[in-house]
């Protein structure tokens, strides 16, 4: 929740300097204004409101982008220019840059391999994202929801990065926060838009408003998720009994109070430099343990609980140590810009000394290696930390037996690498968890009236006992041998019992049999 909670805030943070920058409010108002904003509809409408405000702000953002690219593209000179400057300034040397010194701050193998590392925690492990794939019926219907939104994706970070060579070129003699006219470098879009669009009126607030989309879809599903978990997680364990009716009051105090928080935690962000920057700083401190914790989980059969605490704890300490160290140290200091070179013909009020490469370094001379790394780093370091000691303690402690585990919450990942290898020989990195052992299926059926038995929730699970040798009455017997291939199908009555072990009422089921 916490890391949630601040990685709210760095979203929130940068639409309320996009709009400070523009309408001239102060940014502390700029963010009550958006967080309050948020934070109502949010709370009000729930997911189905998150929902269809995503599906108007996507069109928004990549309206508001594209329009962005254009016309910095056609202020700059022409794609030719943008392109042209921006290898002459070195600003594309990352792209064949394989140093692979991790305190190098941007390299070929530092994108790639922190990129993969921060987009699997996002889409892997991120709540709001677990949230929108289980408001889904399937999960082929989660995974083509994926391969659809990829294309876009790609295109709307293409857009972005263009859209920053760009104004690269059109601001390259003349920097606005050396003029004083912004205050940090996330307010040079709203500016650039208010300098050559501000008497157009309605493109400015288009752009300004793409800006604001990206963020509040981004809010307002943290939030509904943020009061999911303290729904499902924390409240129904403390009052397990808890009417529909008080589930819902109880969701939407907890969606204003996450709100609140991540209005508070805004203006500490605010403190805190680049938004982009401390937010990859953010996900790779403490979202890395976390996607190692779940890879050591689900690919790893031999991990158990010890394994899991320890390696989690240490590798959450050591990606902290790092990102925090590296902050206190004042190794994210203002580095600087590739290729500026200040005109003082064209910028008569430019004010100030521009730091450069020699400076940098000698400020940073005496600070330890380890606190120089490049923030990319640090979900990689975190996730293999946690992996490499969950292991080795859970061996130290006694490994967990593969054939005791349920082959539903492992994937076995060593069998899908090596797929070209004969089938007899994959088995063996199944480790002994049985994937092959037939699954129990249970889903709720229609009652005598019609209607739909209630669905089984997360808390209260029902106790199902199969019987082979003494099938229901009025039902088939079931074929011999439940573990063919064919599904076999019978209604049987279950009894739901909640956490405190007690029988609340009889259920009827359709109980599928069937192997993997």
């Amino acid at each position: 929740m916490i890391n949630m909670l601040i990685y709210l805030a760095v979203v929130l943070y940068g639409p309320a300097i996009a709009l400070s920058a523009v309408t001239r409010i102060p940014d502390w108002a700029c963010i009550l204004i958006v967080g309050m904003i948020c934070t109502f509809y949010t709370s009000v409408g729930g997911v189905k409101a998150v929902v269809w405000t995503d599906t108007l702000q996507l069109l928004l953002m990549f309206g508001g982008a594209i329009t962005t690219l254009a016309v910095a593209i056609y202020y700059a000179g022409g794609i030719k220019d943008v392109v042209a400057l921006a290898n002459s300034s070195g600003r594309l040397k990352d792209l064949y840059n394989f140093d692979l010194n991790p305190t190098t701050r941007h390299t070929f193998w530092s994108v790639v391999i922190g990129g993969i590392f921060f987009w699997l925690s996002v889409y892997g492990v991120n709540q709001t994202q677990v949230q929108r794939y289980l408001s889904i019926p399937t999960l082929r219907q989660a995974q083509n929801c994926m391969w659809i939104g990829l294309p876009g994706f790609i295109i709307l970070l293409t857009t972005t990065t263009w859209t920053g060579l760009a104004l690269y070129g059109y601001y390259r003699h003349c920097d606005p926060l050396w003029q004083g006219l912004i205050s940090a470098p996330d307010q040079i879009v709203p500016l650039f838009t208010m300098e050559t669009l501000g008497t157009y009126y309605g493109l400015p607030g288009l752009i300004v408003v793409g800006v604001f989309s990206g963020s509040l879809s981004t809010i307002s599903s943290g939030v509904n998720a943020l009061a999911a978990i303290f729904l499902e997680d924390c409240w129904k364990l403390w009052k397990p009994d808890t009417s529909p009716e008080w589930q819902c009051r109880v969701s939407k105090i907890a969606a204003v109070t996450f709100g609140i928080v991540c209005i508070a935690f805004a203006f500490i962000v605010a403190q805190m430099g680049g938004v982009l920057e401390f937010a990859y700083a953010l996900f790779g401190m403490i979202s890395g343990p976390l996607l190692g914790l779940f890879a050591l989980g689900m690919f790893f059969p031999w991990s158990n609980t010890k394994g899991a605490a320890i390696g989690f704890t240490i590798g959450l300490a050591i990606a902290l140590w790092i990102g925090i160290g590296s902050k206190l140290a004042g190794s994210l200091s203002e580095q600087p810009m590739l290729g500026r070179t200040p005109d003082p013909v064209s910028c008569p009020s430019m004010t100030g000394t521009y730091p450069s490469i020699q400076n940098i370094y000698k400020v940073n001379y005496e600070i330890l290696d380890i606190y120089e790394m490049s923030y990319l780093w640090y979900g990689p370091i975190g996730c293999t930390t946690v992996v490499l000691i969950g292991l080795l303690v859970s061996f130290i402690t006694g490994p967990r037996a593969g054939k005791e585990i349920d082959p539903q919450l492992m994937v076995p990942l060593f069998a899908k690498i090596f797929f070209f290898l004969p089938e007899n020989t994959k088995r063996k990195f199944w480790f002994g968890v049985q994937y092959d052992r037939p699954l129990l299926i249970v889903h709720p059926r229609t009652n005598e009236d019609g209607g739909k038995v209630p669905a089984v929730s997360a808390i209260a699970l029902p106790v199902v006992t199969v019987s082979e040798a003494t099938p229901p009455p009025m039902n088939p017997a079931p074929r011999s041998g439940l573990t063919t291939r064919a599904p076999s199908i019978y209604t049987m009555n279950s009894s739901s019992h909640n956490n405190n072990g007690h029988f609340n009422h009889n259920m009827d089921y359709e109980v599928k049999m069937s192997a993997c």
